[in-house]
């Protein structure tokens, strides 16, 4: 039999070859570590920002501090109509008040830029929105059944009010 063909050596790649075929690898590598490295980051990203299933609860907006020529006019104005709304405000002991500048509620004789106490009491889900800037009354008057008083809304954590009620119905703004 015929002796087998010897098997011829492998040819040596020129160098240009192989300076192409490393460089090549190395581009290779660096964009596998840089495409790590961005999947890396937003992994991290959604992790910090908070990820679809496990976003951290969003924090309640914090209220505006409270306007003293608001706590001030509740406060002091003195009339039988006051002291039984202050009364009255006493019961809400616990409850989230806030008061704030609003503009007039369509259908009302509201000033613009009057004031608004609203308060919600959560243990009983009980709400109440008192206006003072309508023409003609002195102080705040009792909107509450207003049909448009419900878009001024009312706090309904800590966080969104600006004024705590005194055992006497008094309003001390909260400092934050």
């Amino acid at each position: 039999a015929p002796p087998a063909p010897a098997e011829a050596p492998a040819a040596e790649p020129a160098p240009a070859a192989r300076a192409g075929r490393s460089r090549s690898r190395r581009r290779a590598v660096v964009a596998g570590v840089a495409a790590v490295a961005v999947a890396g980051a937003a992994f991290g990203a959604t992790q910090v920002l908070g990820g679809d299933d496990e976003r951290p609860a969003a924090k309640p907006p914090r209220a505006a501090a409270a306007d003293p020529g608001c706590v001030r006019v509740w406060n002091l104005t003195d009339s039988p109509d006051a002291a039984a709304l202050r009364a009255k405000v006493a019961r809400f002991d616990g409850a989230y008040a806030r008061v704030s500048r609003v503009d007039p509620l369509p259908g009302t004789l509201m000033q613009p830029g009057s004031c608004a106490l609203t308060l919600y009491q959560p243990d009983t889900d009980t709400h109440m929105t008192l206006i003072a800037g309508v023409k003609d009354q002195i102080g705040y008057v009792d909107a509450t059944t207003y049909p448009r008083a419900a878009q001024l809304g009312w706090p309904k954590s800590q966080a969104e009010a600006n004024v705590t009620v005194g055992d006497n119905g008094e309003l001390r703004a909260i400092r934050r």
